[in-house]
């Protein structure tokens, strides 16, 4: 019974058979299709797919795995983050504002969520929560050139230039210090 099942299972992945139709299973199959019953990956290993994704620049896979994790844990901070990530680089702020609204639920403490928050509030245009937000990132790590950075684009656009220049005053001070590690190489580089 187990073999007849399985064949069965293989005529439906392979649409077109010749060789297993003294199985059972009809010569052509209009519509293939394939039934998972369960899904073996967790909510964390979906989301660490999600974000291989992302870095590929593969966003539809990304948002499957992102999608698939939240359904398994709606909390799952990794998966909250990349689809506001994703939602941030298609300038849907008010979309990625939620997403990194429901990611701080997770984890309050978390700079880089409030970093993210606030970028997605200015392109909102809401200078004052993407200040807010931005003032919460560096409190929580004064010494990330990246926070201080976002902060300073906040700073220009609302017209603070002493503050956006003491921001990134801040910023150069930290990477001449740790400019050489590998995640701050770039923003070291752009400042």
């Amino acid at each position: 019974m187990k073999k007849r099942y399985l064949l069965r299972v293989l005529c439906v992945l392979c649409g077109e058979i010749f060789l297993l139709a003294s199985a059972g299973c009809p010569a052509k199959i209009d519509k293939p299709a394939l039934v998972v019953f369960s899904d073996p990956l967790s909510a964390d290993e979906h989301a660490t797919l999600g974000a291989a994704y992302e870095r590929e620049g593969n966003q539809p896979r990304a948002l499957e795995e992102y999608a698939a994790a939240l359904k398994k844990d709606p909390r799952n901070l990794v998966a909250l983050t990349g689809l506001g990530n994703l939602a941030l680089a298609q300038k849907k702020w008010k979309t990625a504002a939620n997403y990194y609204q429901r990611a701080l639920d997770v984890s309050p403490d978390n700079p880089v969520v409030w970093n993210n928050l606030a970028m997605a509030r200015l392109g909102d245009g809401d200078l004052k929560k993407a200040l807010a937000a931005a003032d919460r990132a560096v409190s929580l790590d004064p010494r990330d050139p990246r926070l201080l950075e976002t902060r300073a684009e906040i700073k220009t656009a609302a017209g603070d230039a002493a503050g956006a220049a003491a921001d990134l005053d801040a910023a150069r001070a930290v990477c001449a210090e740790r400019g050489d590690e590998p995640e701050l190489k770039a923003v070291c580089g752009r400042l």
